[in-house]
């Protein structure tokens, strides 16, 4: 099970409040459980038939890593909150990081970063996936987020949040997807990447290109950046990456 229960101090002193709060944080990390376990149940049925029928997603070839956390905190103070998710996220990623798939984590830390700070006082989900290449592979990364922020207020206003992630990493079935598409998807991709500058895009579409001459062998034609994908028919066929689906 990946539910972490985190009950900070301050909790008001009326025992009988404190144990009420105790157990709306038991049901919110519950809750924040099972969303976790349906996140993965559906990305895992999603990628199942990615890029057919209906399904315009990029294809895969098999399935990586599964992975996802779920955690329920209450605080006085929204910037406890804040800290506590940062120390969570930090371990959590930091635990599962090898030196082939950080530039992977490094991208999940920021968009769930950006996701859950932007949840005070509603309820969200987030769910999209990215495609990144390493000098051997090209990877699809899958994730679903949930966050769940109320105030509630008795001697005191107390801040509960509840989260859950999942992700899942596959393998991208480059026999089932043409470059000039998969092209025109990176390329859209990246620039939905705010922070990258022209340089970092232009080395990030160069890398991804050597992966692919990589993967596809010298017994088959080169594939070139000087290709002009159809920006407006792609965004059409596909559901581009980092553009959210739900």
């Amino acid at each position: 099970m990946s539910t972490f229960s985190k009950i900070l101090e301050s909790f008001d002193g009326s025992d009988e409040l404190a144990q009420a709060e105790r157990e709306a944080l038991d049901a919110l990390a519950g809750l924040a459980d099972a969303k976790r376990e349906l996140f993965t149940k559906q990305i895992n049925l999603l990628i199942l038939d990615a890029g057919t029928g209906t399904n315009k997603t990029v294809p895969i070839s098999s399935v990586l890593r599964t992975d996802g956390l779920s955690r329920a905190y209450s605080s006085s103070s929204a910037k406890d909150i804040g800290d506590v998710l940062k120390t969570a996220l930090g371990g959590f990623i930091e635990g599962g990081v090898d030196n082939i798939l950080d530039g992977i984590f490094s991208i999940l830390t920021r968009t769930l970063e950006i996701f859950l700070g932007s949840t005070e006082g509603e309820e969200l989900t987030k769910a999209e996936y990215f495609v990144y290449s390493t000098e051997f592979a090209i990877y699809r990364v899958d994730l679903m987020a949930w966050s769940r922020t109320v105030t509630a207020v008795s001697l005191k206003s107390k801040i509960e949040q509840s989260t859950a992630f999942s992700y899942v990493i596959s393998n991208v079935d480059i026999e089932r997807i043409k470059w000039i598409d998969f092209v025109a998807i990176y390329t859209l991709q990246l620039k939905n990447i705010e922070s990258l500058t022209p340089e970092e895009r232009a080395a990030a579409k160069q890398r991804m290109t050597d992966t692919w001459n990589f993967l596809k062998g010298p017994d088959v034609e080169a594939a070139a950046l000087e290709a002009a994908p159809n920006f407006a028919r792609v965004e059409a066929e596909y559901q581009i990456p980092l553009v959210s689906y739900r």
